[in-house]
């Protein structure tokens, strides 16, 4: 509130706004959406999006409405584009009218693909490599998917809940000692600091992401052992921090390795130093990755 308050009194009259990461905003009930929705004066309100649709034709609303696009509430919104069914029918099993979505958002879109902005920079390479855990993670794996079975069995449990047990799954296959004081295993990370060593002896860096902050913790605890100079940015490094262990990433020749989690350090952040990058794992939804 105290900073809509200073947007509309201060002297300076703001005559367009532009969004950045606009899919963010999807939850009009959320305090952002909310919050979002109340600067509506300027005249010019631009929203910038790689995905506007994360999960569900629902996370155009937000985007739609603050630009004055949609007009409509938010019930009726949702009885335009969803299907109801279930448990007194009351719960979304479907989308509807999805091509007058499409044509809603086109009307009102600019949109560039990656290939018609000429940028001067080389062809990415991706590559996908999976990775065979040993007899003792798997079978640590194995007792975890059977508990989470046999959890599944007795109790009814909403959808975020059985989101929760399926983490320890991904857990599980990043590094033990995330769900486990005495089983310390992960071929993950075995092959990580193989990479990270093939990187290094070319005399380039290397970026490393992963979901779980203990898992980089880990990962650090090897390159210590390895003597390889290295910084880690996550969710518990402050934002003054971070900035200047970015700054030595960037600029240091003996600084090789920058380890960080996605949900910290996946926008927002500039690291041109290095011409590799290794996701340890990735998130659910391909947008945010």
């Amino acid at each position: 509130d105290k900073i809509i308050r200073s947007l509309q009194t201060q002297i300076n009259k703001i005559d367009m706004i532009v969004l950045d990461e606009a899919h963010k905003a999807k939850n009009p009930q959320s305090s952002q959406g909310k919050n979002l929705l109340k600067i509506n004066w300027p005249k010019r309100k631009i929203a910038l999006t790689g995905t506007i649709l994360l999960n569900s034709p629902l996370d155009a609303y937000v985007p739609l409405k603050w630009i004055d696009s949609e007009h409509s509430t938010y019930s009726k919104f949702k009885q335009q584009y969803c299907e109801y069914g279930g448990f007194r029918g009351v719960q979304i099993i479907g989308y509807k009218n999805l091509d007058m979505l499409h044509k809603h958002i086109s009307d009102v879109s600019i949109r560039r693909k990656k290939e018609d902005v000429l940028l001067d920079l080389p062809p990415r390479t991706f590559k996908t490599e999976y990775v065979e855990m040993n007899e003792r993670q798997s079978k640590f794996y194995t007792e975890i998917k059977q508990g989470i079975i046999d959890e599944i069995d007795k109790v009814t449990m909403s959808p975020q809940y059985a989101m929760s047990l399926a983490a320890r799954l991904r857990q599980a296959t990043a590094w033990t000692g995330i769900l486990s004081s005495t089983i310390n295993e992960s071929a993950k990370l075995d092959r990580t600091v193989e990479l990270i060593d093939d990187i290094l002896s070319q005399g380039d860096k290397v970026i490393v992401f992963s979901t779980f902050k203990v898992t980089l913790q880990e990962l650090q605890r090897r390159l210590n052992k390895e003597k390889i100079n290295h910084v880690l940015c996550d969710g518990d490094v402050k934002d003054n921090i971070i900035e200047e262990r970015k700054q030595e990433f960037q600029t240091n020749p003996d600084c090789k390795v920058f380890l960080g989690t996605w949900q910290k350090m996946g926008t927002g952040h500039t690291l041109t130093a290095a011409n590799y990058v290794i996701f340890i794992d990735t998130p659910y939804t391909d947008a945010v990755s």
